[in-house]
């Protein structure tokens, strides 16, 4: 993600909890060129989420966009307290530095 794409999905993820502050699940587009700035910008994201849920959100999926395949891909993001802990077990830590590293 470029920069600017970077600042419009913080500000998306504050109005989307804003308005749906118990959802446990966020998707993310952002452009298939982007993937690599995407990871690099992981911890920060995860960071934003938890000061407004107060829950760790962990990425889950990662897909080519089904309605452009060709041009995006979808970061789907689901709070670890509903995510089935023993997937979890041997490599879980509440550190977005280091569960963004090993993604």
């Amino acid at each position: 993600m470029s920069t600017g794409q970077i600042a419009h999905a913080i500000e998306y993820i504050n109005k989307f909890f804003n308005v749906h502050a118990e959802s446990n699940v966020i998707v993310l587009a952002f452009s298939k060129d982007q993937l690599k700035n995407f990871v690099g910008s992981l911890s920060k994201i995860m960071s934003v989420i938890k000061a407004k849920t107060q829950k760790y959100f962990l990425p889950v999926v990662v897909q080519a966009n089904p309605m452009k395949e060709e041009e995006e891909m979808l970061v789907v993001l689901k709070a670890s307290d509903k995510i089935d802990k023993y997937e979890l077990e041997g490599w879980f830590v509440q550190d977005e530095n280091k569960v963004a590293k090993l993604f």
